[in-house]
């Protein structure tokens, strides 16, 4: 968790900051700047206070996957999300819902969450779907790599919902994180 949290979030951001620079041109230095605090941040933000005695290549490259899979999935979203508010939102949903139903059948698994965990289920698919549709608007309104370094400083929230709501303890290195992220939106956003 440690090693696979930061390089999916980084990369998760990473690339959609690259394409957007690519496609819209380079934003301003201390958008840049933000970004790159950004980054940081998030990389700060997903540490657990555990550490292994080596990395190695191969413990990166799931992870790294992960991350792509993550960015790739915020630049299709934008592109769709140009035309149609709905639409990729309703395409994606639908492909993963399809998705999930054939992987559950062929494991043998298909079945509806317990009564006592489906409002949280559906308290969780709400937020997933109104998180999307939020960072489309964003798309719409503004720059695409500037809405998904933003989007992706999602990690700070979790940590602090966890604090408030869980008791997690949030370590130092988090605390300087959430710090360096407010820092980084200040300076994306002017």
């Amino acid at each position: 968790m440690s090693i696979a949290a930061p390089i999916a979030a980084v990369t998760s951001a990473g690339v959609p900051a690259i394409v957007g620079t690519i496609r819209d041109g380079i934003p301003p230095a201390l958008t840049l700047t933000g970004f790159l605090l950004a980054l940081i941040a998030i990389w700060f933000i997903s540490q657990s206070g555990q550490h292994s005695a080596a990395i190695q290549l191969k413990d990166m490259l799931l992870p790294f996957l992960a991350g792509l899979g993550f960015g790739i999935y915020f630049i299709f979203i934008a592109q769709g999300g140009q035309t149609s508010l709905f639409a990729p939102l309703v395409a994606v949903r639908g492909a993963g819902g399809v998705t999930l139903f054939i992987v559950a059948a062929f494991n043998k698994e298909l079945h509806l969450p317990s009564r006592p965990i489906l409002p949280m289920v559906i308290l969780n698919v709400s937020a997933d779907v109104l998180g999307s549709l939020f960072y489309v608007l964003a798309v719409q309104s503004g720059r695409m790599d500037i809405a998904a370094v933003l989007g992706s400083l999602y990690s700070g929230a979790t940590v602090l919902l966890a604090w408030l709501f869980l008791r997690e303890k949030i370590i130092g290195v988090q605390r300087l994180g959430i710090a360096i992220a407010m820092l980084a939106i200040a300076l994306i956003t002017l």
